[in-house]
């Protein structure tokens, strides 16, 4: 079988603090976008979306990708402002299981989302998303910030590493594949050669079995997120 897989951290932010286009902007033009991917023929296609914290916009996606089979946890962080895990995992061939499960630990504005991964099973295969705890934090301290982020990385680690089914993550790591691996081991981690944001490359899959010859290749939409969409193409 033929997976094109695909991860994309796509600027969704609210509102208030998005400069990166309101929600309505950036609907269609990112719905063109994952269309073209989620009609490629004889192909099971897998799309994980991260930062989608704008109402609309999550709104609009969901709308406007009706006819395909789209998993966004609704569930908002207990906190003030609080808002939900910016995830969404949307595909061509329906779910047989869907769950999200929420991070212990989180610090500073990061607090103010429900960090966690979701897993959802298609075609035998379960599929993890994340993104998860950004070090570099404005409100609050580093430091505090990198120790949410290993801690968020040993708990994703436990979870993937136990699972008996195949299992193929993607998502945005805020982390490079090199430190990465210093937290958790891992089968096979498969990562793009160029950065996908600035000069780092914190977007890229995993899995707990070896996938013969990965494909991976980048597009780079620069009107609508400063991440890179990153392609993961194999038989599985």
């Amino acid at each position: 079988m033929k997976l094109l897989f695909i991860t994309w951290n796509v600027a969704g932010l609210p509102h208030l603090v998005n400069f990166s286009g309101t929600g309505t902007n950036k609907a269609k033009p990112i719905t063109n976008i994952l269309r073209k991917y989620l009609e490629t023929p004889d192909t099971l296609v897998v799309i994980n979306l991260q930062e989608l914290f704008d109402e609309k916009l999550i709104n609009q996606l969901e709308y406007k990708l009706h006819n395909y089979n789209v998993y966004c946890p609704p569930e908002k962080a207990k906190s003030f402002f609080g808002i939900s895990s910016g995830l969404m995992t949307i595909t061509n061939h329906p779910f047989d299981f869907k769950e999200f499960k929420k991070y212990a630990n989180s610090h500073g504005e990061d607090s103010f989302a429900n960090k966690g991964f979701t897993v959802t099973k298609i075609k035998g295969y379960l599929i993890y998303n994340t993104h998860t705890q950004n070090e570099n934090v404005m409100i609050g301290v580093k430091k505090y910030g990198k120790n949410a982020l290993k801690s968020q990385i040993k708990q994703f680690g436990e979870s993937f590493n136990n699972e008996k089914n195949p299992t193929i993550a993607g998502g945005d790591f805020n982390i490079n594949e090199s430190e990465f691996k210093k937290i958790i081991n891992v089968e096979k981690i498969m990562c793009p050669d160029c950065p996908t944001i600035n000069k780092n490359t914190p977007d890229f899959f995993c899995s707990n079995f070896a996938i013969k010859n990965p494909k991976i290749t980048t597009e780079d939409y620069p009107e609508l997120s400063d991440h890179k969409m990153v392609i993961l193409e194999c038989n599985i």
